[in-house]
Protein backbone atom coordinates (compact mmCIF):
# COMPACT_ATOMS: atom_id res chain seq x y z
CA UNK A 1 0.00 0.00 0.00
CA UNK A 2 2.62 2.56 0.82
CA UNK A 3 2.77 5.57 2.55
CA UNK A 4 -1.07 7.63 2.73
CA UNK A 5 -1.44 11.31 3.56
CA UNK A 6 -4.06 12.89 4.81
CA UNK A 7 -4.63 16.51 5.12
CA UNK A 8 -7.39 19.29 6.79
CA UNK A 9 -7.77 22.16 7.65
CA UNK A 10 -8.84 22.76 11.34
CA UNK A 11 -11.93 24.34 11.87
CA UNK A 12 -12.38 27.05 14.01
CA UNK A 13 -14.76 24.41 15.83
CA UNK A 14 -12.41 21.87 16.70
CA UNK A 15 -9.63 24.68 17.72
CA UNK A 16 -7.78 23.34 20.81
CA UNK A 17 -8.11 20.00 20.44
CA UNK A 18 -5.29 17.73 21.19
CA UNK A 19 -3.73 16.28 17.73
CA UNK A 20 -4.27 12.78 18.83
CA UNK A 21 -7.73 13.50 19.51
CA UNK A 22 -8.31 15.60 16.43
CA UNK A 23 -6.74 13.08 13.98
CA UNK A 24 -9.09 10.51 15.93
CA UNK A 25 -11.92 12.74 15.07
CA UNK A 26 -11.30 13.26 11.41
CA UNK A 27 -10.55 9.93 10.28
CA UNK A 28 -11.97 7.42 11.91
CA UNK A 29 -9.83 4.98 10.23
CA UNK A 30 -6.87 6.26 12.79
CA UNK A 31 -7.39 5.59 16.17
CA UNK A 32 -6.43 7.75 18.59
CA UNK A 33 -4.10 5.28 19.74
CA UNK A 34 -2.82 5.13 16.60
CA UNK A 35 -2.57 8.97 16.33
CA UNK A 36 -0.51 8.85 19.36
CA UNK A 37 2.12 6.91 17.89
CA UNK A 38 1.83 8.64 14.44
CA UNK A 39 2.43 11.43 16.43
CA UNK A 40 5.48 10.17 18.50
CA UNK A 41 7.04 8.68 15.36
CA UNK A 42 6.59 11.95 13.30
CA UNK A 43 4.44 11.40 11.18
CA UNK A 44 2.49 14.99 11.85
CA UNK A 45 2.85 18.50 10.69
CA UNK A 46 1.52 21.31 11.69
CA UNK A 47 1.68 24.36 8.73
CA UNK A 48 4.16 22.21 7.37
CA UNK A 49 6.59 21.79 10.54
CA UNK A 50 6.43 18.43 12.00
CA UNK A 51 4.66 17.73 15.23
CA UNK A 52 5.98 15.11 18.07
CA UNK A 53 3.44 16.29 21.15
CA UNK A 54 0.13 14.23 21.07
CA UNK A 55 -0.61 17.16 23.87
CA UNK A 56 -0.69 19.82 21.49
CA UNK A 57 -3.74 21.73 20.83
CA UNK A 58 -4.46 22.36 17.43
CA UNK A 59 -5.10 25.86 16.53
CA UNK A 60 -8.09 27.46 13.82
CA UNK A 61 -6.86 27.26 10.23
CA UNK A 62 -3.74 25.41 10.61
CA UNK A 63 -3.35 22.81 8.03
CA UNK A 64 -2.80 19.70 9.24
CA UNK A 65 -1.14 16.76 7.38
CA UNK A 66 -0.70 13.07 8.90
CA UNK A 67 1.64 10.88 7.16
CA UNK A 68 1.63 6.69 7.76
CA UNK A 69 2.68 3.62 6.25
CA UNK A 70 0.09 0.90 7.43
CA UNK A 71 2.27 -2.29 6.17
CA UNK A 72 5.01 -0.93 8.14
CA UNK A 73 6.04 -1.51 11.68
CA UNK A 74 7.04 1.79 14.34
CA UNK A 75 10.31 1.07 14.75
CA UNK A 76 12.57 3.51 17.55
CA UNK A 77 16.69 3.51 17.42
CA UNK A 78 18.15 4.17 20.60
CA UNK A 79 22.04 5.12 20.64
CA UNK A 80 23.64 2.23 22.41
CA UNK A 81 26.92 2.78 24.52
CA UNK A 82 28.41 -0.15 22.20
CA UNK A 83 27.49 2.46 18.91
CA UNK A 84 29.51 5.39 20.18
CA UNK A 85 32.81 5.86 18.77
CA UNK A 86 34.06 8.97 20.30
CA UNK A 87 32.26 11.65 22.33
CA UNK A 88 34.11 14.69 23.67
CA UNK A 89 32.52 18.52 24.34
CA UNK A 90 32.20 19.36 21.03
CA UNK A 91 31.51 16.34 18.51
CA UNK A 92 29.66 12.86 19.05
CA UNK A 93 31.03 9.89 16.44
CA UNK A 94 28.47 7.01 16.32
CA UNK A 95 28.48 3.88 13.89
CA UNK A 96 25.46 3.76 12.16
CA UNK A 97 23.44 0.27 12.05
CA UNK A 98 22.42 -0.37 8.13
CA UNK A 99 18.79 -0.15 7.73
CA UNK A 100 18.72 2.83 9.88
CA UNK A 101 18.22 6.16 8.58
CA UNK A 102 20.10 9.46 9.40
CA UNK A 103 16.94 11.51 9.76
CA UNK A 104 13.49 11.21 9.99
CA UNK A 105 11.41 9.88 6.82
CA UNK A 106 8.22 11.62 5.84
CA UNK A 107 6.50 9.29 8.30
CA UNK A 108 9.36 8.48 10.87
CA UNK A 109 7.98 5.38 11.31
CA UNK A 110 11.67 3.44 10.85
CA UNK A 111 13.08 5.81 13.63
CA UNK A 112 16.61 7.37 13.03
CA UNK A 113 20.49 8.17 14.35
CA UNK A 114 19.49 11.80 14.45
CA UNK A 115 16.66 11.18 17.03
CA UNK A 116 18.33 8.97 18.60
CA UNK A 117 21.17 11.00 19.23
CA UNK A 118 19.42 14.12 19.98
CA UNK A 119 18.03 11.89 22.89
CA UNK A 120 20.92 10.65 23.96
CA UNK A 121 22.37 14.05 24.13
CA UNK A 122 19.07 15.20 26.16
CA UNK A 123 19.55 12.22 28.92
CA UNK A 124 23.05 14.29 29.34
CA UNK A 125 21.32 17.52 29.94
CA UNK A 126 22.52 19.58 26.32
CA UNK A 127 19.85 21.40 24.92
CA UNK A 128 21.10 21.92 21.94
CA UNK A 129 19.70 19.65 19.18
CA UNK A 130 21.80 17.86 16.37
CA UNK A 131 21.71 18.56 12.68
CA UNK A 132 22.79 16.44 10.04
CA UNK A 133 25.99 17.64 8.88
CA UNK A 134 26.50 14.52 6.24
CA UNK A 135 24.28 11.75 5.53
CA UNK A 136 24.53 7.71 4.58
CA UNK A 137 22.15 6.18 2.58
CA UNK A 138 19.79 4.02 4.56
CA UNK A 139 21.56 0.91 4.00
CA UNK A 140 24.89 1.75 4.49
CA UNK A 141 26.69 1.08 7.74
CA UNK A 142 29.45 2.83 9.57
CA UNK A 143 30.90 6.54 11.12
CA UNK A 144 28.08 9.56 11.26
CA UNK A 145 29.63 12.64 13.12
CA UNK A 146 27.43 14.98 14.75
CA UNK A 147 28.57 18.30 16.95
CA UNK A 148 27.10 19.26 19.71
CA UNK A 149 27.37 22.62 19.94
CA UNK A 150 26.37 25.38 17.30
CA UNK A 151 30.09 26.76 16.93
CA UNK A 152 31.47 23.41 16.17
CA UNK A 153 28.12 22.61 13.77
CA UNK A 154 29.11 25.71 12.03
CA UNK A 155 32.82 25.04 12.38
CA UNK A 156 32.05 20.99 10.77
CA UNK A 157 29.84 22.82 7.95
CA UNK A 158 32.56 24.68 6.42
CA UNK A 159 35.00 21.88 6.48
CA UNK A 160 32.24 19.68 4.31
CA UNK A 161 32.24 22.61 2.35
CA UNK A 162 36.08 22.85 1.66
CA UNK A 163 36.88 19.55 1.11
CA UNK A 164 38.85 19.80 4.77
CA UNK A 165 37.10 16.14 5.90
CA UNK A 166 38.20 12.47 4.37
CA UNK A 167 36.07 9.79 4.04
CA UNK A 168 36.95 6.64 3.69
CA UNK A 169 34.46 3.70 2.78
CA UNK A 170 34.42 -0.16 2.11
CA UNK A 171 32.54 -1.74 -0.34
CA UNK A 172 32.04 -5.20 -1.43
CA UNK A 173 31.34 -5.56 -5.01
CA UNK A 174 30.50 -8.61 -7.64
CA UNK A 175 31.96 -8.85 -9.91
CA UNK A 176 35.31 -6.84 -9.53
CA UNK A 177 36.48 -4.28 -11.68
CA UNK A 178 38.47 -4.99 -13.95
CA UNK A 179 41.48 -2.43 -13.03
CA UNK A 180 42.89 -2.91 -9.11
CA UNK A 181 42.61 0.25 -9.09
CA UNK A 182 41.54 3.64 -10.34
CA UNK A 183 39.74 7.01 -10.83
CA UNK A 184 35.98 7.47 -11.89
CA UNK A 185 35.67 10.52 -13.02
CA UNK A 186 31.52 11.02 -14.22
CA UNK A 187 28.65 13.13 -13.74
CA UNK A 188 26.02 12.66 -11.78
CA UNK A 189 21.88 13.39 -12.20
CA UNK A 190 18.83 12.63 -10.69
CA UNK A 191 17.12 9.68 -12.87
CA UNK A 192 13.83 11.67 -14.05
CA UNK A 193 11.71 8.49 -14.53
CA UNK A 194 12.87 6.58 -11.24
CA UNK A 195 12.05 8.12 -7.98
CA UNK A 196 15.19 8.44 -5.40
CA UNK A 197 17.95 6.87 -8.25
CA UNK A 198 20.89 8.42 -10.20
CA UNK A 199 22.81 8.16 -12.86
CA UNK A 200 25.76 8.77 -14.95
CA UNK A 201 25.10 11.90 -17.26
CA UNK A 202 27.45 13.72 -19.30
CA UNK A 203 24.41 16.45 -20.34
CA UNK A 204 22.89 16.63 -17.04
CA UNK A 205 25.26 15.72 -14.07
CA UNK A 206 27.27 17.12 -11.60
CA UNK A 207 30.95 16.48 -12.11
CA UNK A 208 31.75 13.64 -9.63
CA UNK A 209 35.26 11.90 -8.69
CA UNK A 210 35.37 8.78 -6.65
CA UNK A 211 39.05 6.83 -6.18
CA UNK A 212 39.50 3.49 -5.67
CA UNK A 213 42.01 0.46 -4.42
CA UNK A 214 41.58 -3.34 -4.30
CA UNK A 215 41.97 -4.56 -0.95
CA UNK A 216 41.40 -8.62 -1.38
CA UNK A 217 38.71 -11.14 -3.20
CA UNK A 218 36.73 -14.02 -2.25
CA UNK A 219 37.10 -17.79 -3.97
CA UNK A 220 32.91 -16.47 -5.41
CA UNK A 221 34.14 -13.28 -7.36
CA UNK A 222 33.21 -10.90 -4.64
CA UNK A 223 36.04 -7.84 -4.07
CA UNK A 224 36.38 -5.38 -0.95
CA UNK A 225 37.25 -2.62 -2.40
CA UNK A 226 39.14 1.18 -0.19
CA UNK A 227 36.80 3.82 -1.89
CA UNK A 228 37.24 7.62 -1.43
CA UNK A 229 34.59 10.29 -2.47
CA UNK A 230 36.45 13.06 -3.99
CA UNK A 231 32.90 15.04 -4.25
CA UNK A 232 29.58 13.97 -2.16
CA UNK A 233 26.97 13.09 -5.33
CA UNK A 234 23.89 11.41 -3.54
CA UNK A 235 24.41 7.56 -4.36
CA UNK A 236 27.93 8.59 -5.84
CA UNK A 237 29.78 5.43 -4.87
CA UNK A 238 26.64 2.81 -5.60
CA UNK A 239 26.06 4.79 -9.35
CA UNK A 240 30.14 4.76 -10.08
CA UNK A 241 30.83 1.54 -9.41
CA UNK A 242 27.51 0.06 -11.01
CA UNK A 243 28.57 2.09 -13.77
CA UNK A 244 32.02 0.44 -14.28
CA UNK A 245 30.87 -2.56 -14.20
CA UNK A 246 31.19 -4.04 -10.46
CA UNK A 247 27.68 -3.31 -8.54
CA UNK A 248 27.53 -3.18 -5.07
CA UNK A 249 27.01 -6.38 -3.18
CA UNK A 250 23.20 -6.41 -2.01
CA UNK A 251 22.52 -2.85 -3.93
CA UNK A 252 19.65 -4.38 -6.20
CA UNK A 253 18.91 -0.75 -7.03
CA UNK A 254 22.10 -0.53 -8.68
CA UNK A 255 22.12 -3.89 -10.34
CA UNK A 256 24.27 -5.82 -7.39
CA UNK A 257 23.20 -9.09 -6.49
CA UNK A 258 20.39 -9.79 -3.83
CA UNK A 259 22.10 -10.19 -0.34
CA UNK A 260 19.48 -11.80 2.90
CA UNK A 261 21.96 -10.50 5.33
CA UNK A 262 24.62 -7.58 3.92
CA UNK A 263 24.64 -4.99 2.27
CA UNK A 264 28.56 -3.98 0.75
CA UNK A 265 28.81 -0.38 1.59
CA UNK A 266 30.51 0.64 4.70
CA UNK A 267 31.83 4.16 6.05
CA UNK A 268 35.11 3.20 7.54
CA UNK A 269 36.84 6.08 8.72
CA UNK A 270 36.69 9.73 8.69
CA UNK A 271 39.38 12.27 9.10
CA UNK A 272 39.63 15.76 10.24
CA UNK A 273 41.26 18.64 12.11
CA UNK A 274 39.08 18.77 15.25
CA UNK A 275 37.26 22.07 15.40
CA UNK A 276 38.34 23.06 18.79
CA UNK A 277 42.15 21.89 18.59
CA UNK A 278 42.79 22.08 15.13
CA UNK A 279 44.78 19.11 15.64
CA UNK A 280 43.90 15.65 13.12
CA UNK A 281 41.83 13.72 14.53
CA UNK A 282 40.53 10.28 12.84
CA UNK A 283 37.61 7.78 13.57
CA UNK A 284 36.77 4.24 12.29
CA UNK A 285 33.81 1.99 12.37
CA UNK A 286 34.57 -1.84 13.06
CA UNK A 287 34.19 -3.84 9.74
CA UNK A 288 29.94 -5.40 10.41
CA UNK A 289 29.90 -8.60 12.02
CA UNK A 290 27.28 -9.70 9.13
CA UNK A 291 29.66 -9.11 6.35
CA UNK A 292 32.31 -11.41 8.91
CA UNK A 293 30.11 -14.24 8.80
CA UNK A 294 28.86 -13.93 5.46
CA UNK A 295 32.63 -13.63 3.86
CA UNK A 296 35.31 -15.66 6.25
CA UNK A 297 38.02 -14.38 3.93
CA UNK A 298 37.85 -11.39 4.54
CA UNK A 299 39.42 -11.81 8.14
CA UNK A 300 42.63 -12.44 5.98
CA UNK A 301 42.56 -9.08 5.22
CA UNK A 302 44.55 -6.67 7.38
CA UNK A 303 44.51 -3.26 5.86
CA UNK A 304 41.32 -2.40 6.23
Amino acid sequence: MGVRTFTAVIAAERAGMRLDRLIADLWPELSRKLAQRIIAAGGCYLDGRRRQVAASPAPAGGRLKVCVDPDQPFRTFRLEPSAILFEDDDLLVVDKPSGTPVALSATGQEGSVQLGVAEHLARAGAAHRPAVLHRLDQPTSGVLLFAKNEPTEKAVYELFRRGGIRKTYLALVHPAPARPEGRIEAAIARRVDRRNQYKVSRERGKASLTEYRRLGGGPDGTALLAVTPRTGRSHQIRVHLAWIGAPIAGDVLYGGAAHPAVFGLHARRLELPHPRTSRPVAFAAPVPAAWLAAFPWLESITDM
